[in-house]
């Protein structure tokens, strides 16, 4: 026996304002700030990856923040907080700095440090990038 399947003619899509507040209004030569409209925890004096990363350590320094699976048979994580993150970022943004491993570019104003990555999307990744955040490095991505 066939079994009918029903079809729309007539899709819409959601609009932005089902899954979206305004955060703030568009600045010149910015756009609109939009965030998620479930979560009201969000605070919207956040306007950096900095601010909102030591943010979210400061309230929930002891949640799973990575998870990484080792491919050993084992399909458990195993997980690093948000404080454990924050601590080896801090530290690899410093070393960063005291060696001198990106140099003051000084062709732009303001002056910017870049470090170029060359990396698959691993917990050392995110170390990495949290770290160059917190030191004003500017990560350039190298992809195979």
């Amino acid at each position: 026996m066939a079994t009918a399947v029903k079809t729309s003619t007539a899709l819409t899509a959601p609009t932005v304002t089902e899954y979206a507040k305004l955060k703030r209004n568009k600045k010149a030569g910015e756009s609109e700030i939009y965030v998620n409209a479930q979560s009201p925890s969000f605070k919207p004096c956040n306007e950096t990856l900095y601010e909102t990363f030591t943010d979210t350590v400061s309230r929930q320094p002891f949640a799973n923040c990575l998870g990484t699976r080792f491919r050993n048979g084992n399909p458990d994580y195993s997980w690093i907080t948000y404080f454990d993150l924050y601590r080896l970022s801090k530290r690899v943004g410093s070393g960063l700095s005291y060696l001198n491993c990106c140099p003051v570019v000084d062709q732009f104003e303001p002056q910017m440090r870049f470090l170029g990555v060359w990396s698959k999307n691993r917990e050392e990744w995110v170390t990495l990038m949290q770290g160059c955040i917190m030191y004003s490095i500017t990560v350039v991505p190298i992809y195979e």
